[in-house]
């Protein structure tokens, strides 16, 4: 974004001039997509959707009062900005066949909110499951770290962090033809594109903030699932299940998804995998509302009441059981 500024235009940005070709030259580089665009614009319109009472609930319940919970809302944003751009705006492009210089100031911009988005997802997993795994491991850590308003300041360095990689970091492309969102606009012929334009188009923030992310993220579940199990040894662990799911489904769609667009900045990998990869960055963003609708029970019982599904009891859910959650690591409702 701070290129924008600095140049007054994204086409005034170095090697992202578009006067090479018309308009419609450059839709001829484009490969129209209208099936899989179709697909992820509607799942990401849907989880948009779902999303919306997803966190009402949480409030509606008093979730929010638990620490865990503060922290899923601010996860719960930031997938939804994020969504915006890999499942909604990709959708939309992947129909019209778009690449980068079709709609240049559209896609930078939309490129900056989804690294933005999933940065900022992915410092508020690794937060998650951090006072997660402190609260079962050392609950009096967990407390000076994350209890009462402290968390806020971690939620405030997750929202610094994404605003500083918005602005300050190349933003990523949409090309239909290739079916990613990827460092290079393409719009230098490749005869001359020198070593000092390749490095003027990578993103380093992205691809150290993907190697982090999933190093960090599947090692402290594993933590969490042992830590669970062994807590509910000897009996008939449905939490520790719950667990040990939940935590496989996310780590097994952030990791695919990050490791295949780090592989993209050294090579470009086969159109299934980038079309596979495609898809698990809209699950990622998406998966979590879809977690919390069938696996959390008190959300899931007044969402079917918000809906009318379900009979309303005159008293809200009591969460009175939070020292549960306490001896337990999981939200006391999780079932």
């Amino acid at each position: 974004m701070n290129r924008i500024i600095q140049y007054g235009s994204v086409e005034g940005i170095p090697y992202y001039n578009c006067s090479a070709k018309t308009s419609e030259e450059w839709f001829a580089t484009g490969v129209q997509r209208p099936l899989f665009g179709w697909s992820i614009l509607i799942f990401g319109i849907v989880i948009e959707l779902l999303y919306i009472p997803t966190i009402y609930m949480m409030f509606r319940t008093k979730l929010i009062h638990l620490t865990c919970y503060k922290i899923i809302v601010c996860l719960g944003v930031t997938d939804m900005l994020a969504t915006l751009t890999c499942s909604i705006f990709s959708g939309w492009l992947f129909i019209k066949g778009a690449v980068y210089c079709n709609y240049p100031t559209f896609i930078y911009l939309a490129g900056c909110l989804g690294l933005s988005g999933w940065c900022m997802a992915c410092g508020s997993t690794l937060l998650l499951v951090i006072n997660r795994v402190f609260d079962v491991l050392c609950r009096p850590v967990s407390e000076f770290l994350f209890d009462g308003k402290r968390v806020f300041f971690s939620i405030a360095l997750i929202y610094t962090y994404g605003t500083l990689v918005s602005m300050f970091s190349p933003s990523i492309i949409f090309n239909s033809a290739i079916m990613a969102w990827i460092a290079d606009p393409l719009t230098i012929d490749p005869e001359y594109k020198t070593d000092e334009i390749t490095d003027w188009y990578r993103n380093h923030v992205q691809s150290t903030n993907n190697w982090i992310f999933c190093s960090g993220t599947c090692t402290l579940y594993a933590i969490y699932c042992v830590l669970i199990n062994k807590m509910q040894r000897g009996q008939k662990s449905k939490a520790s299940r719950q667990v040990f799911i939940q935590s496989s489904i996310i780590c097994s769609f952030n990791t695919f998804s990050a490791m295949s667009y780090n592989a993209l900045m050294f090579t470009v990998p086969a159109p299934w995998v980038i079309a596979i990869a495609e898809l698990c960055w809209s699950i990622v963003h998406g998966c979590p509302a879809i977690i919390y609708l069938t696996m959390n029970k008190t959300i899931r019982t007044e969402f079917l009441k918000f809906l009318k599904l379900k009979k309303t009891n005159k008293r809200i859910h009591d969460i009175s059981s939070t020292s549960n959650m306490r001896h337990t690591g999981m939200p006391p409702t999780t079932n």
